[in-house]
């Protein structure tokens, strides 16, 4: 089993359907919505690491393995806050850590009104109610968070999701993960 985890606009979506094309693989695009609410929750202090483990490994397999000969793969951004309870699932679990150049993430970001106020009038509002904050997930003084703007915020995920990403990799086996550049695809 494996997960690519990356930031959003990060190419994770192209990636998962080039992964399942290969004969012997299916790797699903962010196929549990309700990760949206348990990573953002996790980040921002509102579930502890036994409530996600209760969701993550309840009594049936929400990561199978395999789904037939196929090896078994999710391409989801909000896993990339959820790596060291996905670790859990067994030594053969690999996580492919996708980057996108920090210059594009926060273009298509912006773009797209991440953390603009207008966001949560859009047709994706669960998404925006669970976008990531630095105040409520502690990085960011809440003074400072509420004076920066979307820019900056857009800015801040990229650097802050990436640097969640690298520390809980980093204490991951080194054989059990790999970085990839989408620029190099």
């Amino acid at each position: 089993m494996f997960f690519v985890v990356t930031t959003g606009r990060s190419g994770s979506q192209t990636l998962a359907r080039v992964l399942d094309q290969h004969p012997l693989c299916r790797c699903l695009h962010e196929p549990h919505p309700i990760l949206i609410k348990l990573a953002t929750e996790w980040c921002h202090g509102q579930l502890d690491g036994k409530e996600i483990r209760q969701y993550l490994f309840r009594s049936g397999p929400m990561f199978p393995h395999r789904i037939g000969l196929k090896l078994y793969g999710e391409s989801d951004q909000k896993a990339s806050f959820l790596i060291e309870f996905l670790r859990d699932l067994g030594t053969s679990t690999k996580f492919i850590w996708l980057v996108r150049d920090g210059r594009d993430v926060v273009a298509s970001t912006y773009a797209r009104g991440w953390y603009g106020e207008a966001e949560l009038f859009s047709p994706r509002r669960l998404w925006a109610k669970y976008r990531l904050r630095g105040d409520l997930s502690g990085d960011v003084a809440v003074g400072a968070w509420q004076d920066m703007s979307a820019f900056e915020k857009c800015c801040w995920y990229w650097a802050y999701t990436n640097s969640i990403i690298e520390s809980q990799l980093t204490e991951a086996s080194a054989d059990s993960w790999m970085m990839v550049k989408l620029e190099d695809l």
